[in-house]
Order: C-alpha cells, then sequence, then structure tokens
C-alpha cells in the first residue's frame, strides 16, 4: 500500500460514481421512469388507432426533481474542503509561534536566497525580516533581508568593532525563538578602556605597583534598540555592571548584571529607553568565595534562573520570585512548556507549575525539549539513561517506558522526538511505543527539526553524501531528500523560517 501523507499536508480527491450515495445523481443517464400500467377495471379508450405509445419523459421534470442532490453534494465537497484549509491553516499558525518549529513545506526546500556568514552572526526574525547581525571590519551590523527574495531592506550599524587597547564583548541581540515584531534589541560592552581614573595614560600594563592604586572601572553596556520597519535607532541607553544574561519579552529586554558589590541584578527593562518594569537583586553577593561563585544564569522561556550555590527562579513577567533554593542545595531548574521542573540531591525531582508550586514529585530532573508544541499537556519526560519515560504532570505516575538510549527532544502531534549520537527516531508520546528509527552510521551534523508534519534530520544520500531529508512524523516514510553541502555546520529554525549556514554563507531554505 502506497504510504499516506500526513494530514497536514492536502491531497487532491477525485470522487469516482461507485463512492457516490445510491440515488439517481450517480448515474450519468437516468433510466427513463416504469411504465404505470391502469388497473383492469380501468377503461381506455381505443380510439381504433392501436395503443398510444408512451409519453416521452419530461426532461425538465426530471431536472427539476434531482437538480438539489448534486449540487448539495459540490456544496458538501467544497464546505469540508474549505474546513480542511482552513484546519490546516490555523494549524500552521499555532505551530509557527511554537519556538523551534518550522513553518510548514510544500514539498522538497530549495534555496531562496544566499548571505554572507561569519563567526558569531545571530540571526533572529522581526516583523517578518531574516535579520542577520555580525561583526565586520569597522562595526558589527544589523542587515534585515526579504525572507523569499534576500533582498536587503536595511542596514544599520549595532556597536562599533572592538579595536586596539580595547574590550568589546560579543554583541548579544536576544531572541525569543519567535518574531520579536517592531523592535531588534541588541546589547554590546563598550570598547572602552579598561581601567578608569589615569586619564594621562601613565600607568604602563606591566607596572604591579601603579595597577594596584587604579580603580578599576565597571563595565558598561550599550543597548541599542532599533526599528524593524527601516533599521532607525529608537533609542540608546547604557546598562552598568558586568551583562551575564539577556532575553526578551515583547518589546522589553530582560537583563542580569553583576553590580559593584557584587550582587547579582535582574530587571525588565523597556527595550528603547531603558524604563524599569521591574527589578531585582540577590540578597547576598555571589562571588565572595568559590563557594558560592556564580554558575549560571539565563533568561530563557518565561524565567530568569540565577544559579549558584543559591538557586532562585524568577518570573519574567513580573519579577516574582517562584522558588528559591538555599545554599549548598545546588537546585537544577528546566523550563517546561507550562512551568518547570527541578532536580537536588536532597529533594530529588519535582513539576512546578507557572506560579511555581510544585504539583508532582518525580524520580529525576525533567528533560528540557528543544520543541514542545503542547499535544500532550500532562506529560512530563524524564531521561533514565537506557531509558526515556513520560510522567504524568499532575500526579507523577509513571505513564509509559520507553528503551532507548536516544535524548528527548521534541514533542509534536502526539509524538516524541528522540536522537542521540548517530540516530534519531519516534515514539508515541502516549504509549511509549517505538514508532520509527534512523541510523546515519556516523554523528548526526544538526539535531533533528519538525515542520510539525516531518522530521528534518540528517541522512545519507548516493556515496555517502549528507542529505538534508524529511521523513513522516507518525510513520518515517522518507517523502523527500535533498544534498546539503558538505561544510554545512548548522540546520535550524529561526522564527519558523529553514536556514542552512555554511561556514561562509546562509542559506534560506523554503
Amino acid at each position: 500500500m502506497a504510504p499516506v501523507r500526513p494530514a497536514a499536508r492536502m491531497q487532491p480527491v477525485e470522487i469516482l460514481e461507485e463512492d457516490l450515495p445510491d440515488t439517481g445523481a450517480r448515474r450519468r443517464h437516468p433510466q427513463p421512469p416504469t411504465e404505470v400500467r391502469p388497473p383492469d377495471d380501468v377503461l381506455v379508450a381505443d380510439d381504433g388507432a392501436g395503443a398510444a405509445p408512451p409519453p416521452a419523459p419530461d426532461v425538465r421534470h426530471l431536472l427539476r426533481r434531482w437538480w438539489p442532490v448534486p449540487v448539495a453534494l459540490v456544496v458538501a465537497v467544497a464546505a469540508v474542503g474549505a474546513v480542511g484549509t482552513q484546519r490546516d491553516r490555523e494549524r500552521a499558525e499555532r505551530l509557527a509561534a511554537v519556538p523551534g518549529v518550522v513553518r510548514p513545506l510544500d514539498g522538497p526546500p530549495e534555496v531562496l536566497w544566499t548571505a554572507p556568514a561569519a563567526p558569531g552572526d545571530q540571526l533572529l526574525v522581526a516583523r517578518g525580516l531574516l535579520v542577520v547581525v555580525q561583526p565586520r571590519t569597522d562595526a558589527w551590523h544589523a542587515t534585515a533581508h526579504d525572507v523569499r527574495t534576500g533582498e536587503a531592506r536595511w542596514t544599520a550599524d549595532v556597536a562599533p568593532a572592538a579595536g586596539a587597547a580595547m574590550e568589546s564583548g560579543p554583541v548579544r541581540c536576544p531572541d525569543p525563538g519567535v518574531d520579536v515584531g517592531a523592535v531588534v534589541v541588541c546589547l554590546a560592552t563598550d570598547p572602552d578602556p579598561l581601567y578608569a581614573d589615569d586619564p594621562d595614560g601613565t600607568v604602563a600594563s606591566g607596572d604591579v605597583a601603579a595597577f594596584s592604586e587604579v580603580e578599576v572601572a565597571l563595565p558598561e553596556t550599550r543597548v541599542v534598540a532599533l526599528s524593524a520597519r527601516d533599521g532607525s535607532a529608537l533609542g540608546t541607553w547604557t546598562l552598568l555592571g558586568e551583562l551575564v544574561a539577556a532575553g526578551r519579552v515583547g518589546d522589553d529586554v530582560v537583563v542580569v548584571s553583576v553590580d559593584g558589590d557584587e550582587h547579582v541584578v535582574a530587571a525588565r527593562r523597556d527595550g528603547a529607553t531603558g524604563a524599569v518594569r521591574w527589578g531585582w537583586r540577590s540578597p547576598v553577593p555571589i562571588r565572595g568565595t568559590s563557594v558560592r561563585a556564580l554558575t549560571s544564569v539565563e533568561v530563557t522561556r518565561g524565567l530568569v534562573v540565577v544559579a549558584g550555590s543559591a538557586t532562585r527562579v524568577l518570573d519574567v513577567a513580573d519579577g516574582t520570585e517562584l522558588t528559591a533554593a538555599p545554599d549548598f542545595s545546588f537546585l537544577r531548574v528546566v523550563p517546561l512548556r507550562a512551568g518547570f521542573g527541578t532536580w537536588s540531591p536532597a529533594q530529588g525531582g519535582a513539576v512546578h507549575a507557572t506560579a511555581g508550586a510544585v504539583t508532582a514529585d518525580v524520580p529525576g530532573l525533567p528533560a528540557p525539549l528543544a520543541v514542545d508544541d503542547g499535544s500532550e499537556p500532562g506529560l512530563v519526560v524524564l531521561d533514565a539513561g537506557h531509558a526515556v519515560v513520560g510522567y504524568d504532570a499532575a500526579t507523577g505516575e509513571e505513564r509509559w517506558r520507553a528503551t532507548t538510549a536516544l535524548d528527548p527532544e521534541i514533542v509534536v502531534d502526539h509524538r516524541l522526538v528522540v536522537a542521540g549520537a548517530s540516530r534519531y527516531g519516534v515514539v508515541d508520546a502516549r504509549t511509549g511505543a517505538e514508532v520509527w528509527d534512523e541510523e546515519l552510521g556516523a554523528p548526526l551534523p544538526w539535531p533533528p527539526l519538525t515542520d510539525g508534519a516531518l522530521v528534518l534530520g540528517p541522512g545519507l544520500g548516493p556515496g555517502g553524501s549528507t542529505h538534508l531529508v524529511g521523513r513522516g512524523v507518525p510513520d518515517g516514510v522518507r517523502y523527500w531528500s535533498v544534498p546539503v553541502p558538505p561544510e554545512t555546520r548548522h540546520v535550524r529554525a529561526v522564527a519558523g523560517h529553514l536556514v542552512l549556514t555554511t561556514g561562509d554563507e546562509h542559506r534560506a531554505l523554503g
């Protein structure tokens, strides 16, 4: 039997006569009506010319009798098609709002356009334009491209390039994984001298005594907000302190820094003006001793996680402290589609609601999924080494256990995409049953992606060359395969758009 294409892809439908209901409408030429003979006791006038022939069928009468059937059928088929199209469109729009999902592809992707690439490039989408932020000789530039044609709509300077005797950290343009909207926000450490209070430049870099008398200036981060429409500057402002993390929420930016007293400071600020929406400061310094060192700070999926020997989890919406762990608890935190998961050596694992309350205890740290489309909202997945285990998010009860050494990566359309060193495949997220599995025979050059109907992963073509392969999520059927350059570094979803990056160029696919 030929494979059935995923439901998200419309197929032409041919209606056969034998598929129609058993009415006169299914006959190409309706049979004439059966002759009705009068009862024997009814006399028929005979004019001597013999029996009169039956009257010819009244075509107009037949049309008046049967025309509603085919018209109603056509209307019904059209209505079903319209409903299906609308459902597919709504599903595509819903999936497009999920970070990490590629917009549905109509067939094998082709290269739409290319743009130069350089180490340190950042890609994001703003008002439907693909923005490439990259360092050049004189400055960091942001260039906005039409996603279909590659036409450069605008180019703007983001920050000066680092010069001699200057230090400039990498430019950061926080990307939430979806279209950032009307404002592009980038942050860069100003390339200013590292030390202050030495206006004459008399302190030599090797003069230890003089060096110790010079006051070390706090780093300053220059924040630039650009209009996504034309690249014009909407505003600039300065953040004082060492920048350690940044994220986006609407037109705002969430920044986490370390102040002069070595406290962690987190704030949500207007991207264009720097106006503070909320602020939070750690109750104690974080760099006094090695055991109090800051190990990680992350702004992701609605959370600010400040992790060290003590850990704080904040809500990016209003700065509310959702949970906190005391010193030496070493709490680990992962964001989930709704809420977050935690684990510590003393307390074990837990699932938290969006407001921070524990909803269920689980035996480990929930797996951080790259994509979760919400098709299994009550499921929490744990990586148990040689098994992937599904738990109920409300009760903590085990639902299923799949024996596999692959790591959980994506939940889409009630399936769980798993991947490992050289393999990837799909497990049914409702039962844990293995659906399909693909062995590449070599390290995966990029993790698998999805457009909701297909898993877009690496595969082998003739002669062992690397291909981008589209396999059906529910069945693993190989629908298409296209070659990719051997020097491919990334194949990724940028706010729904598929982008392949080599050592020297970005390729927009569609």
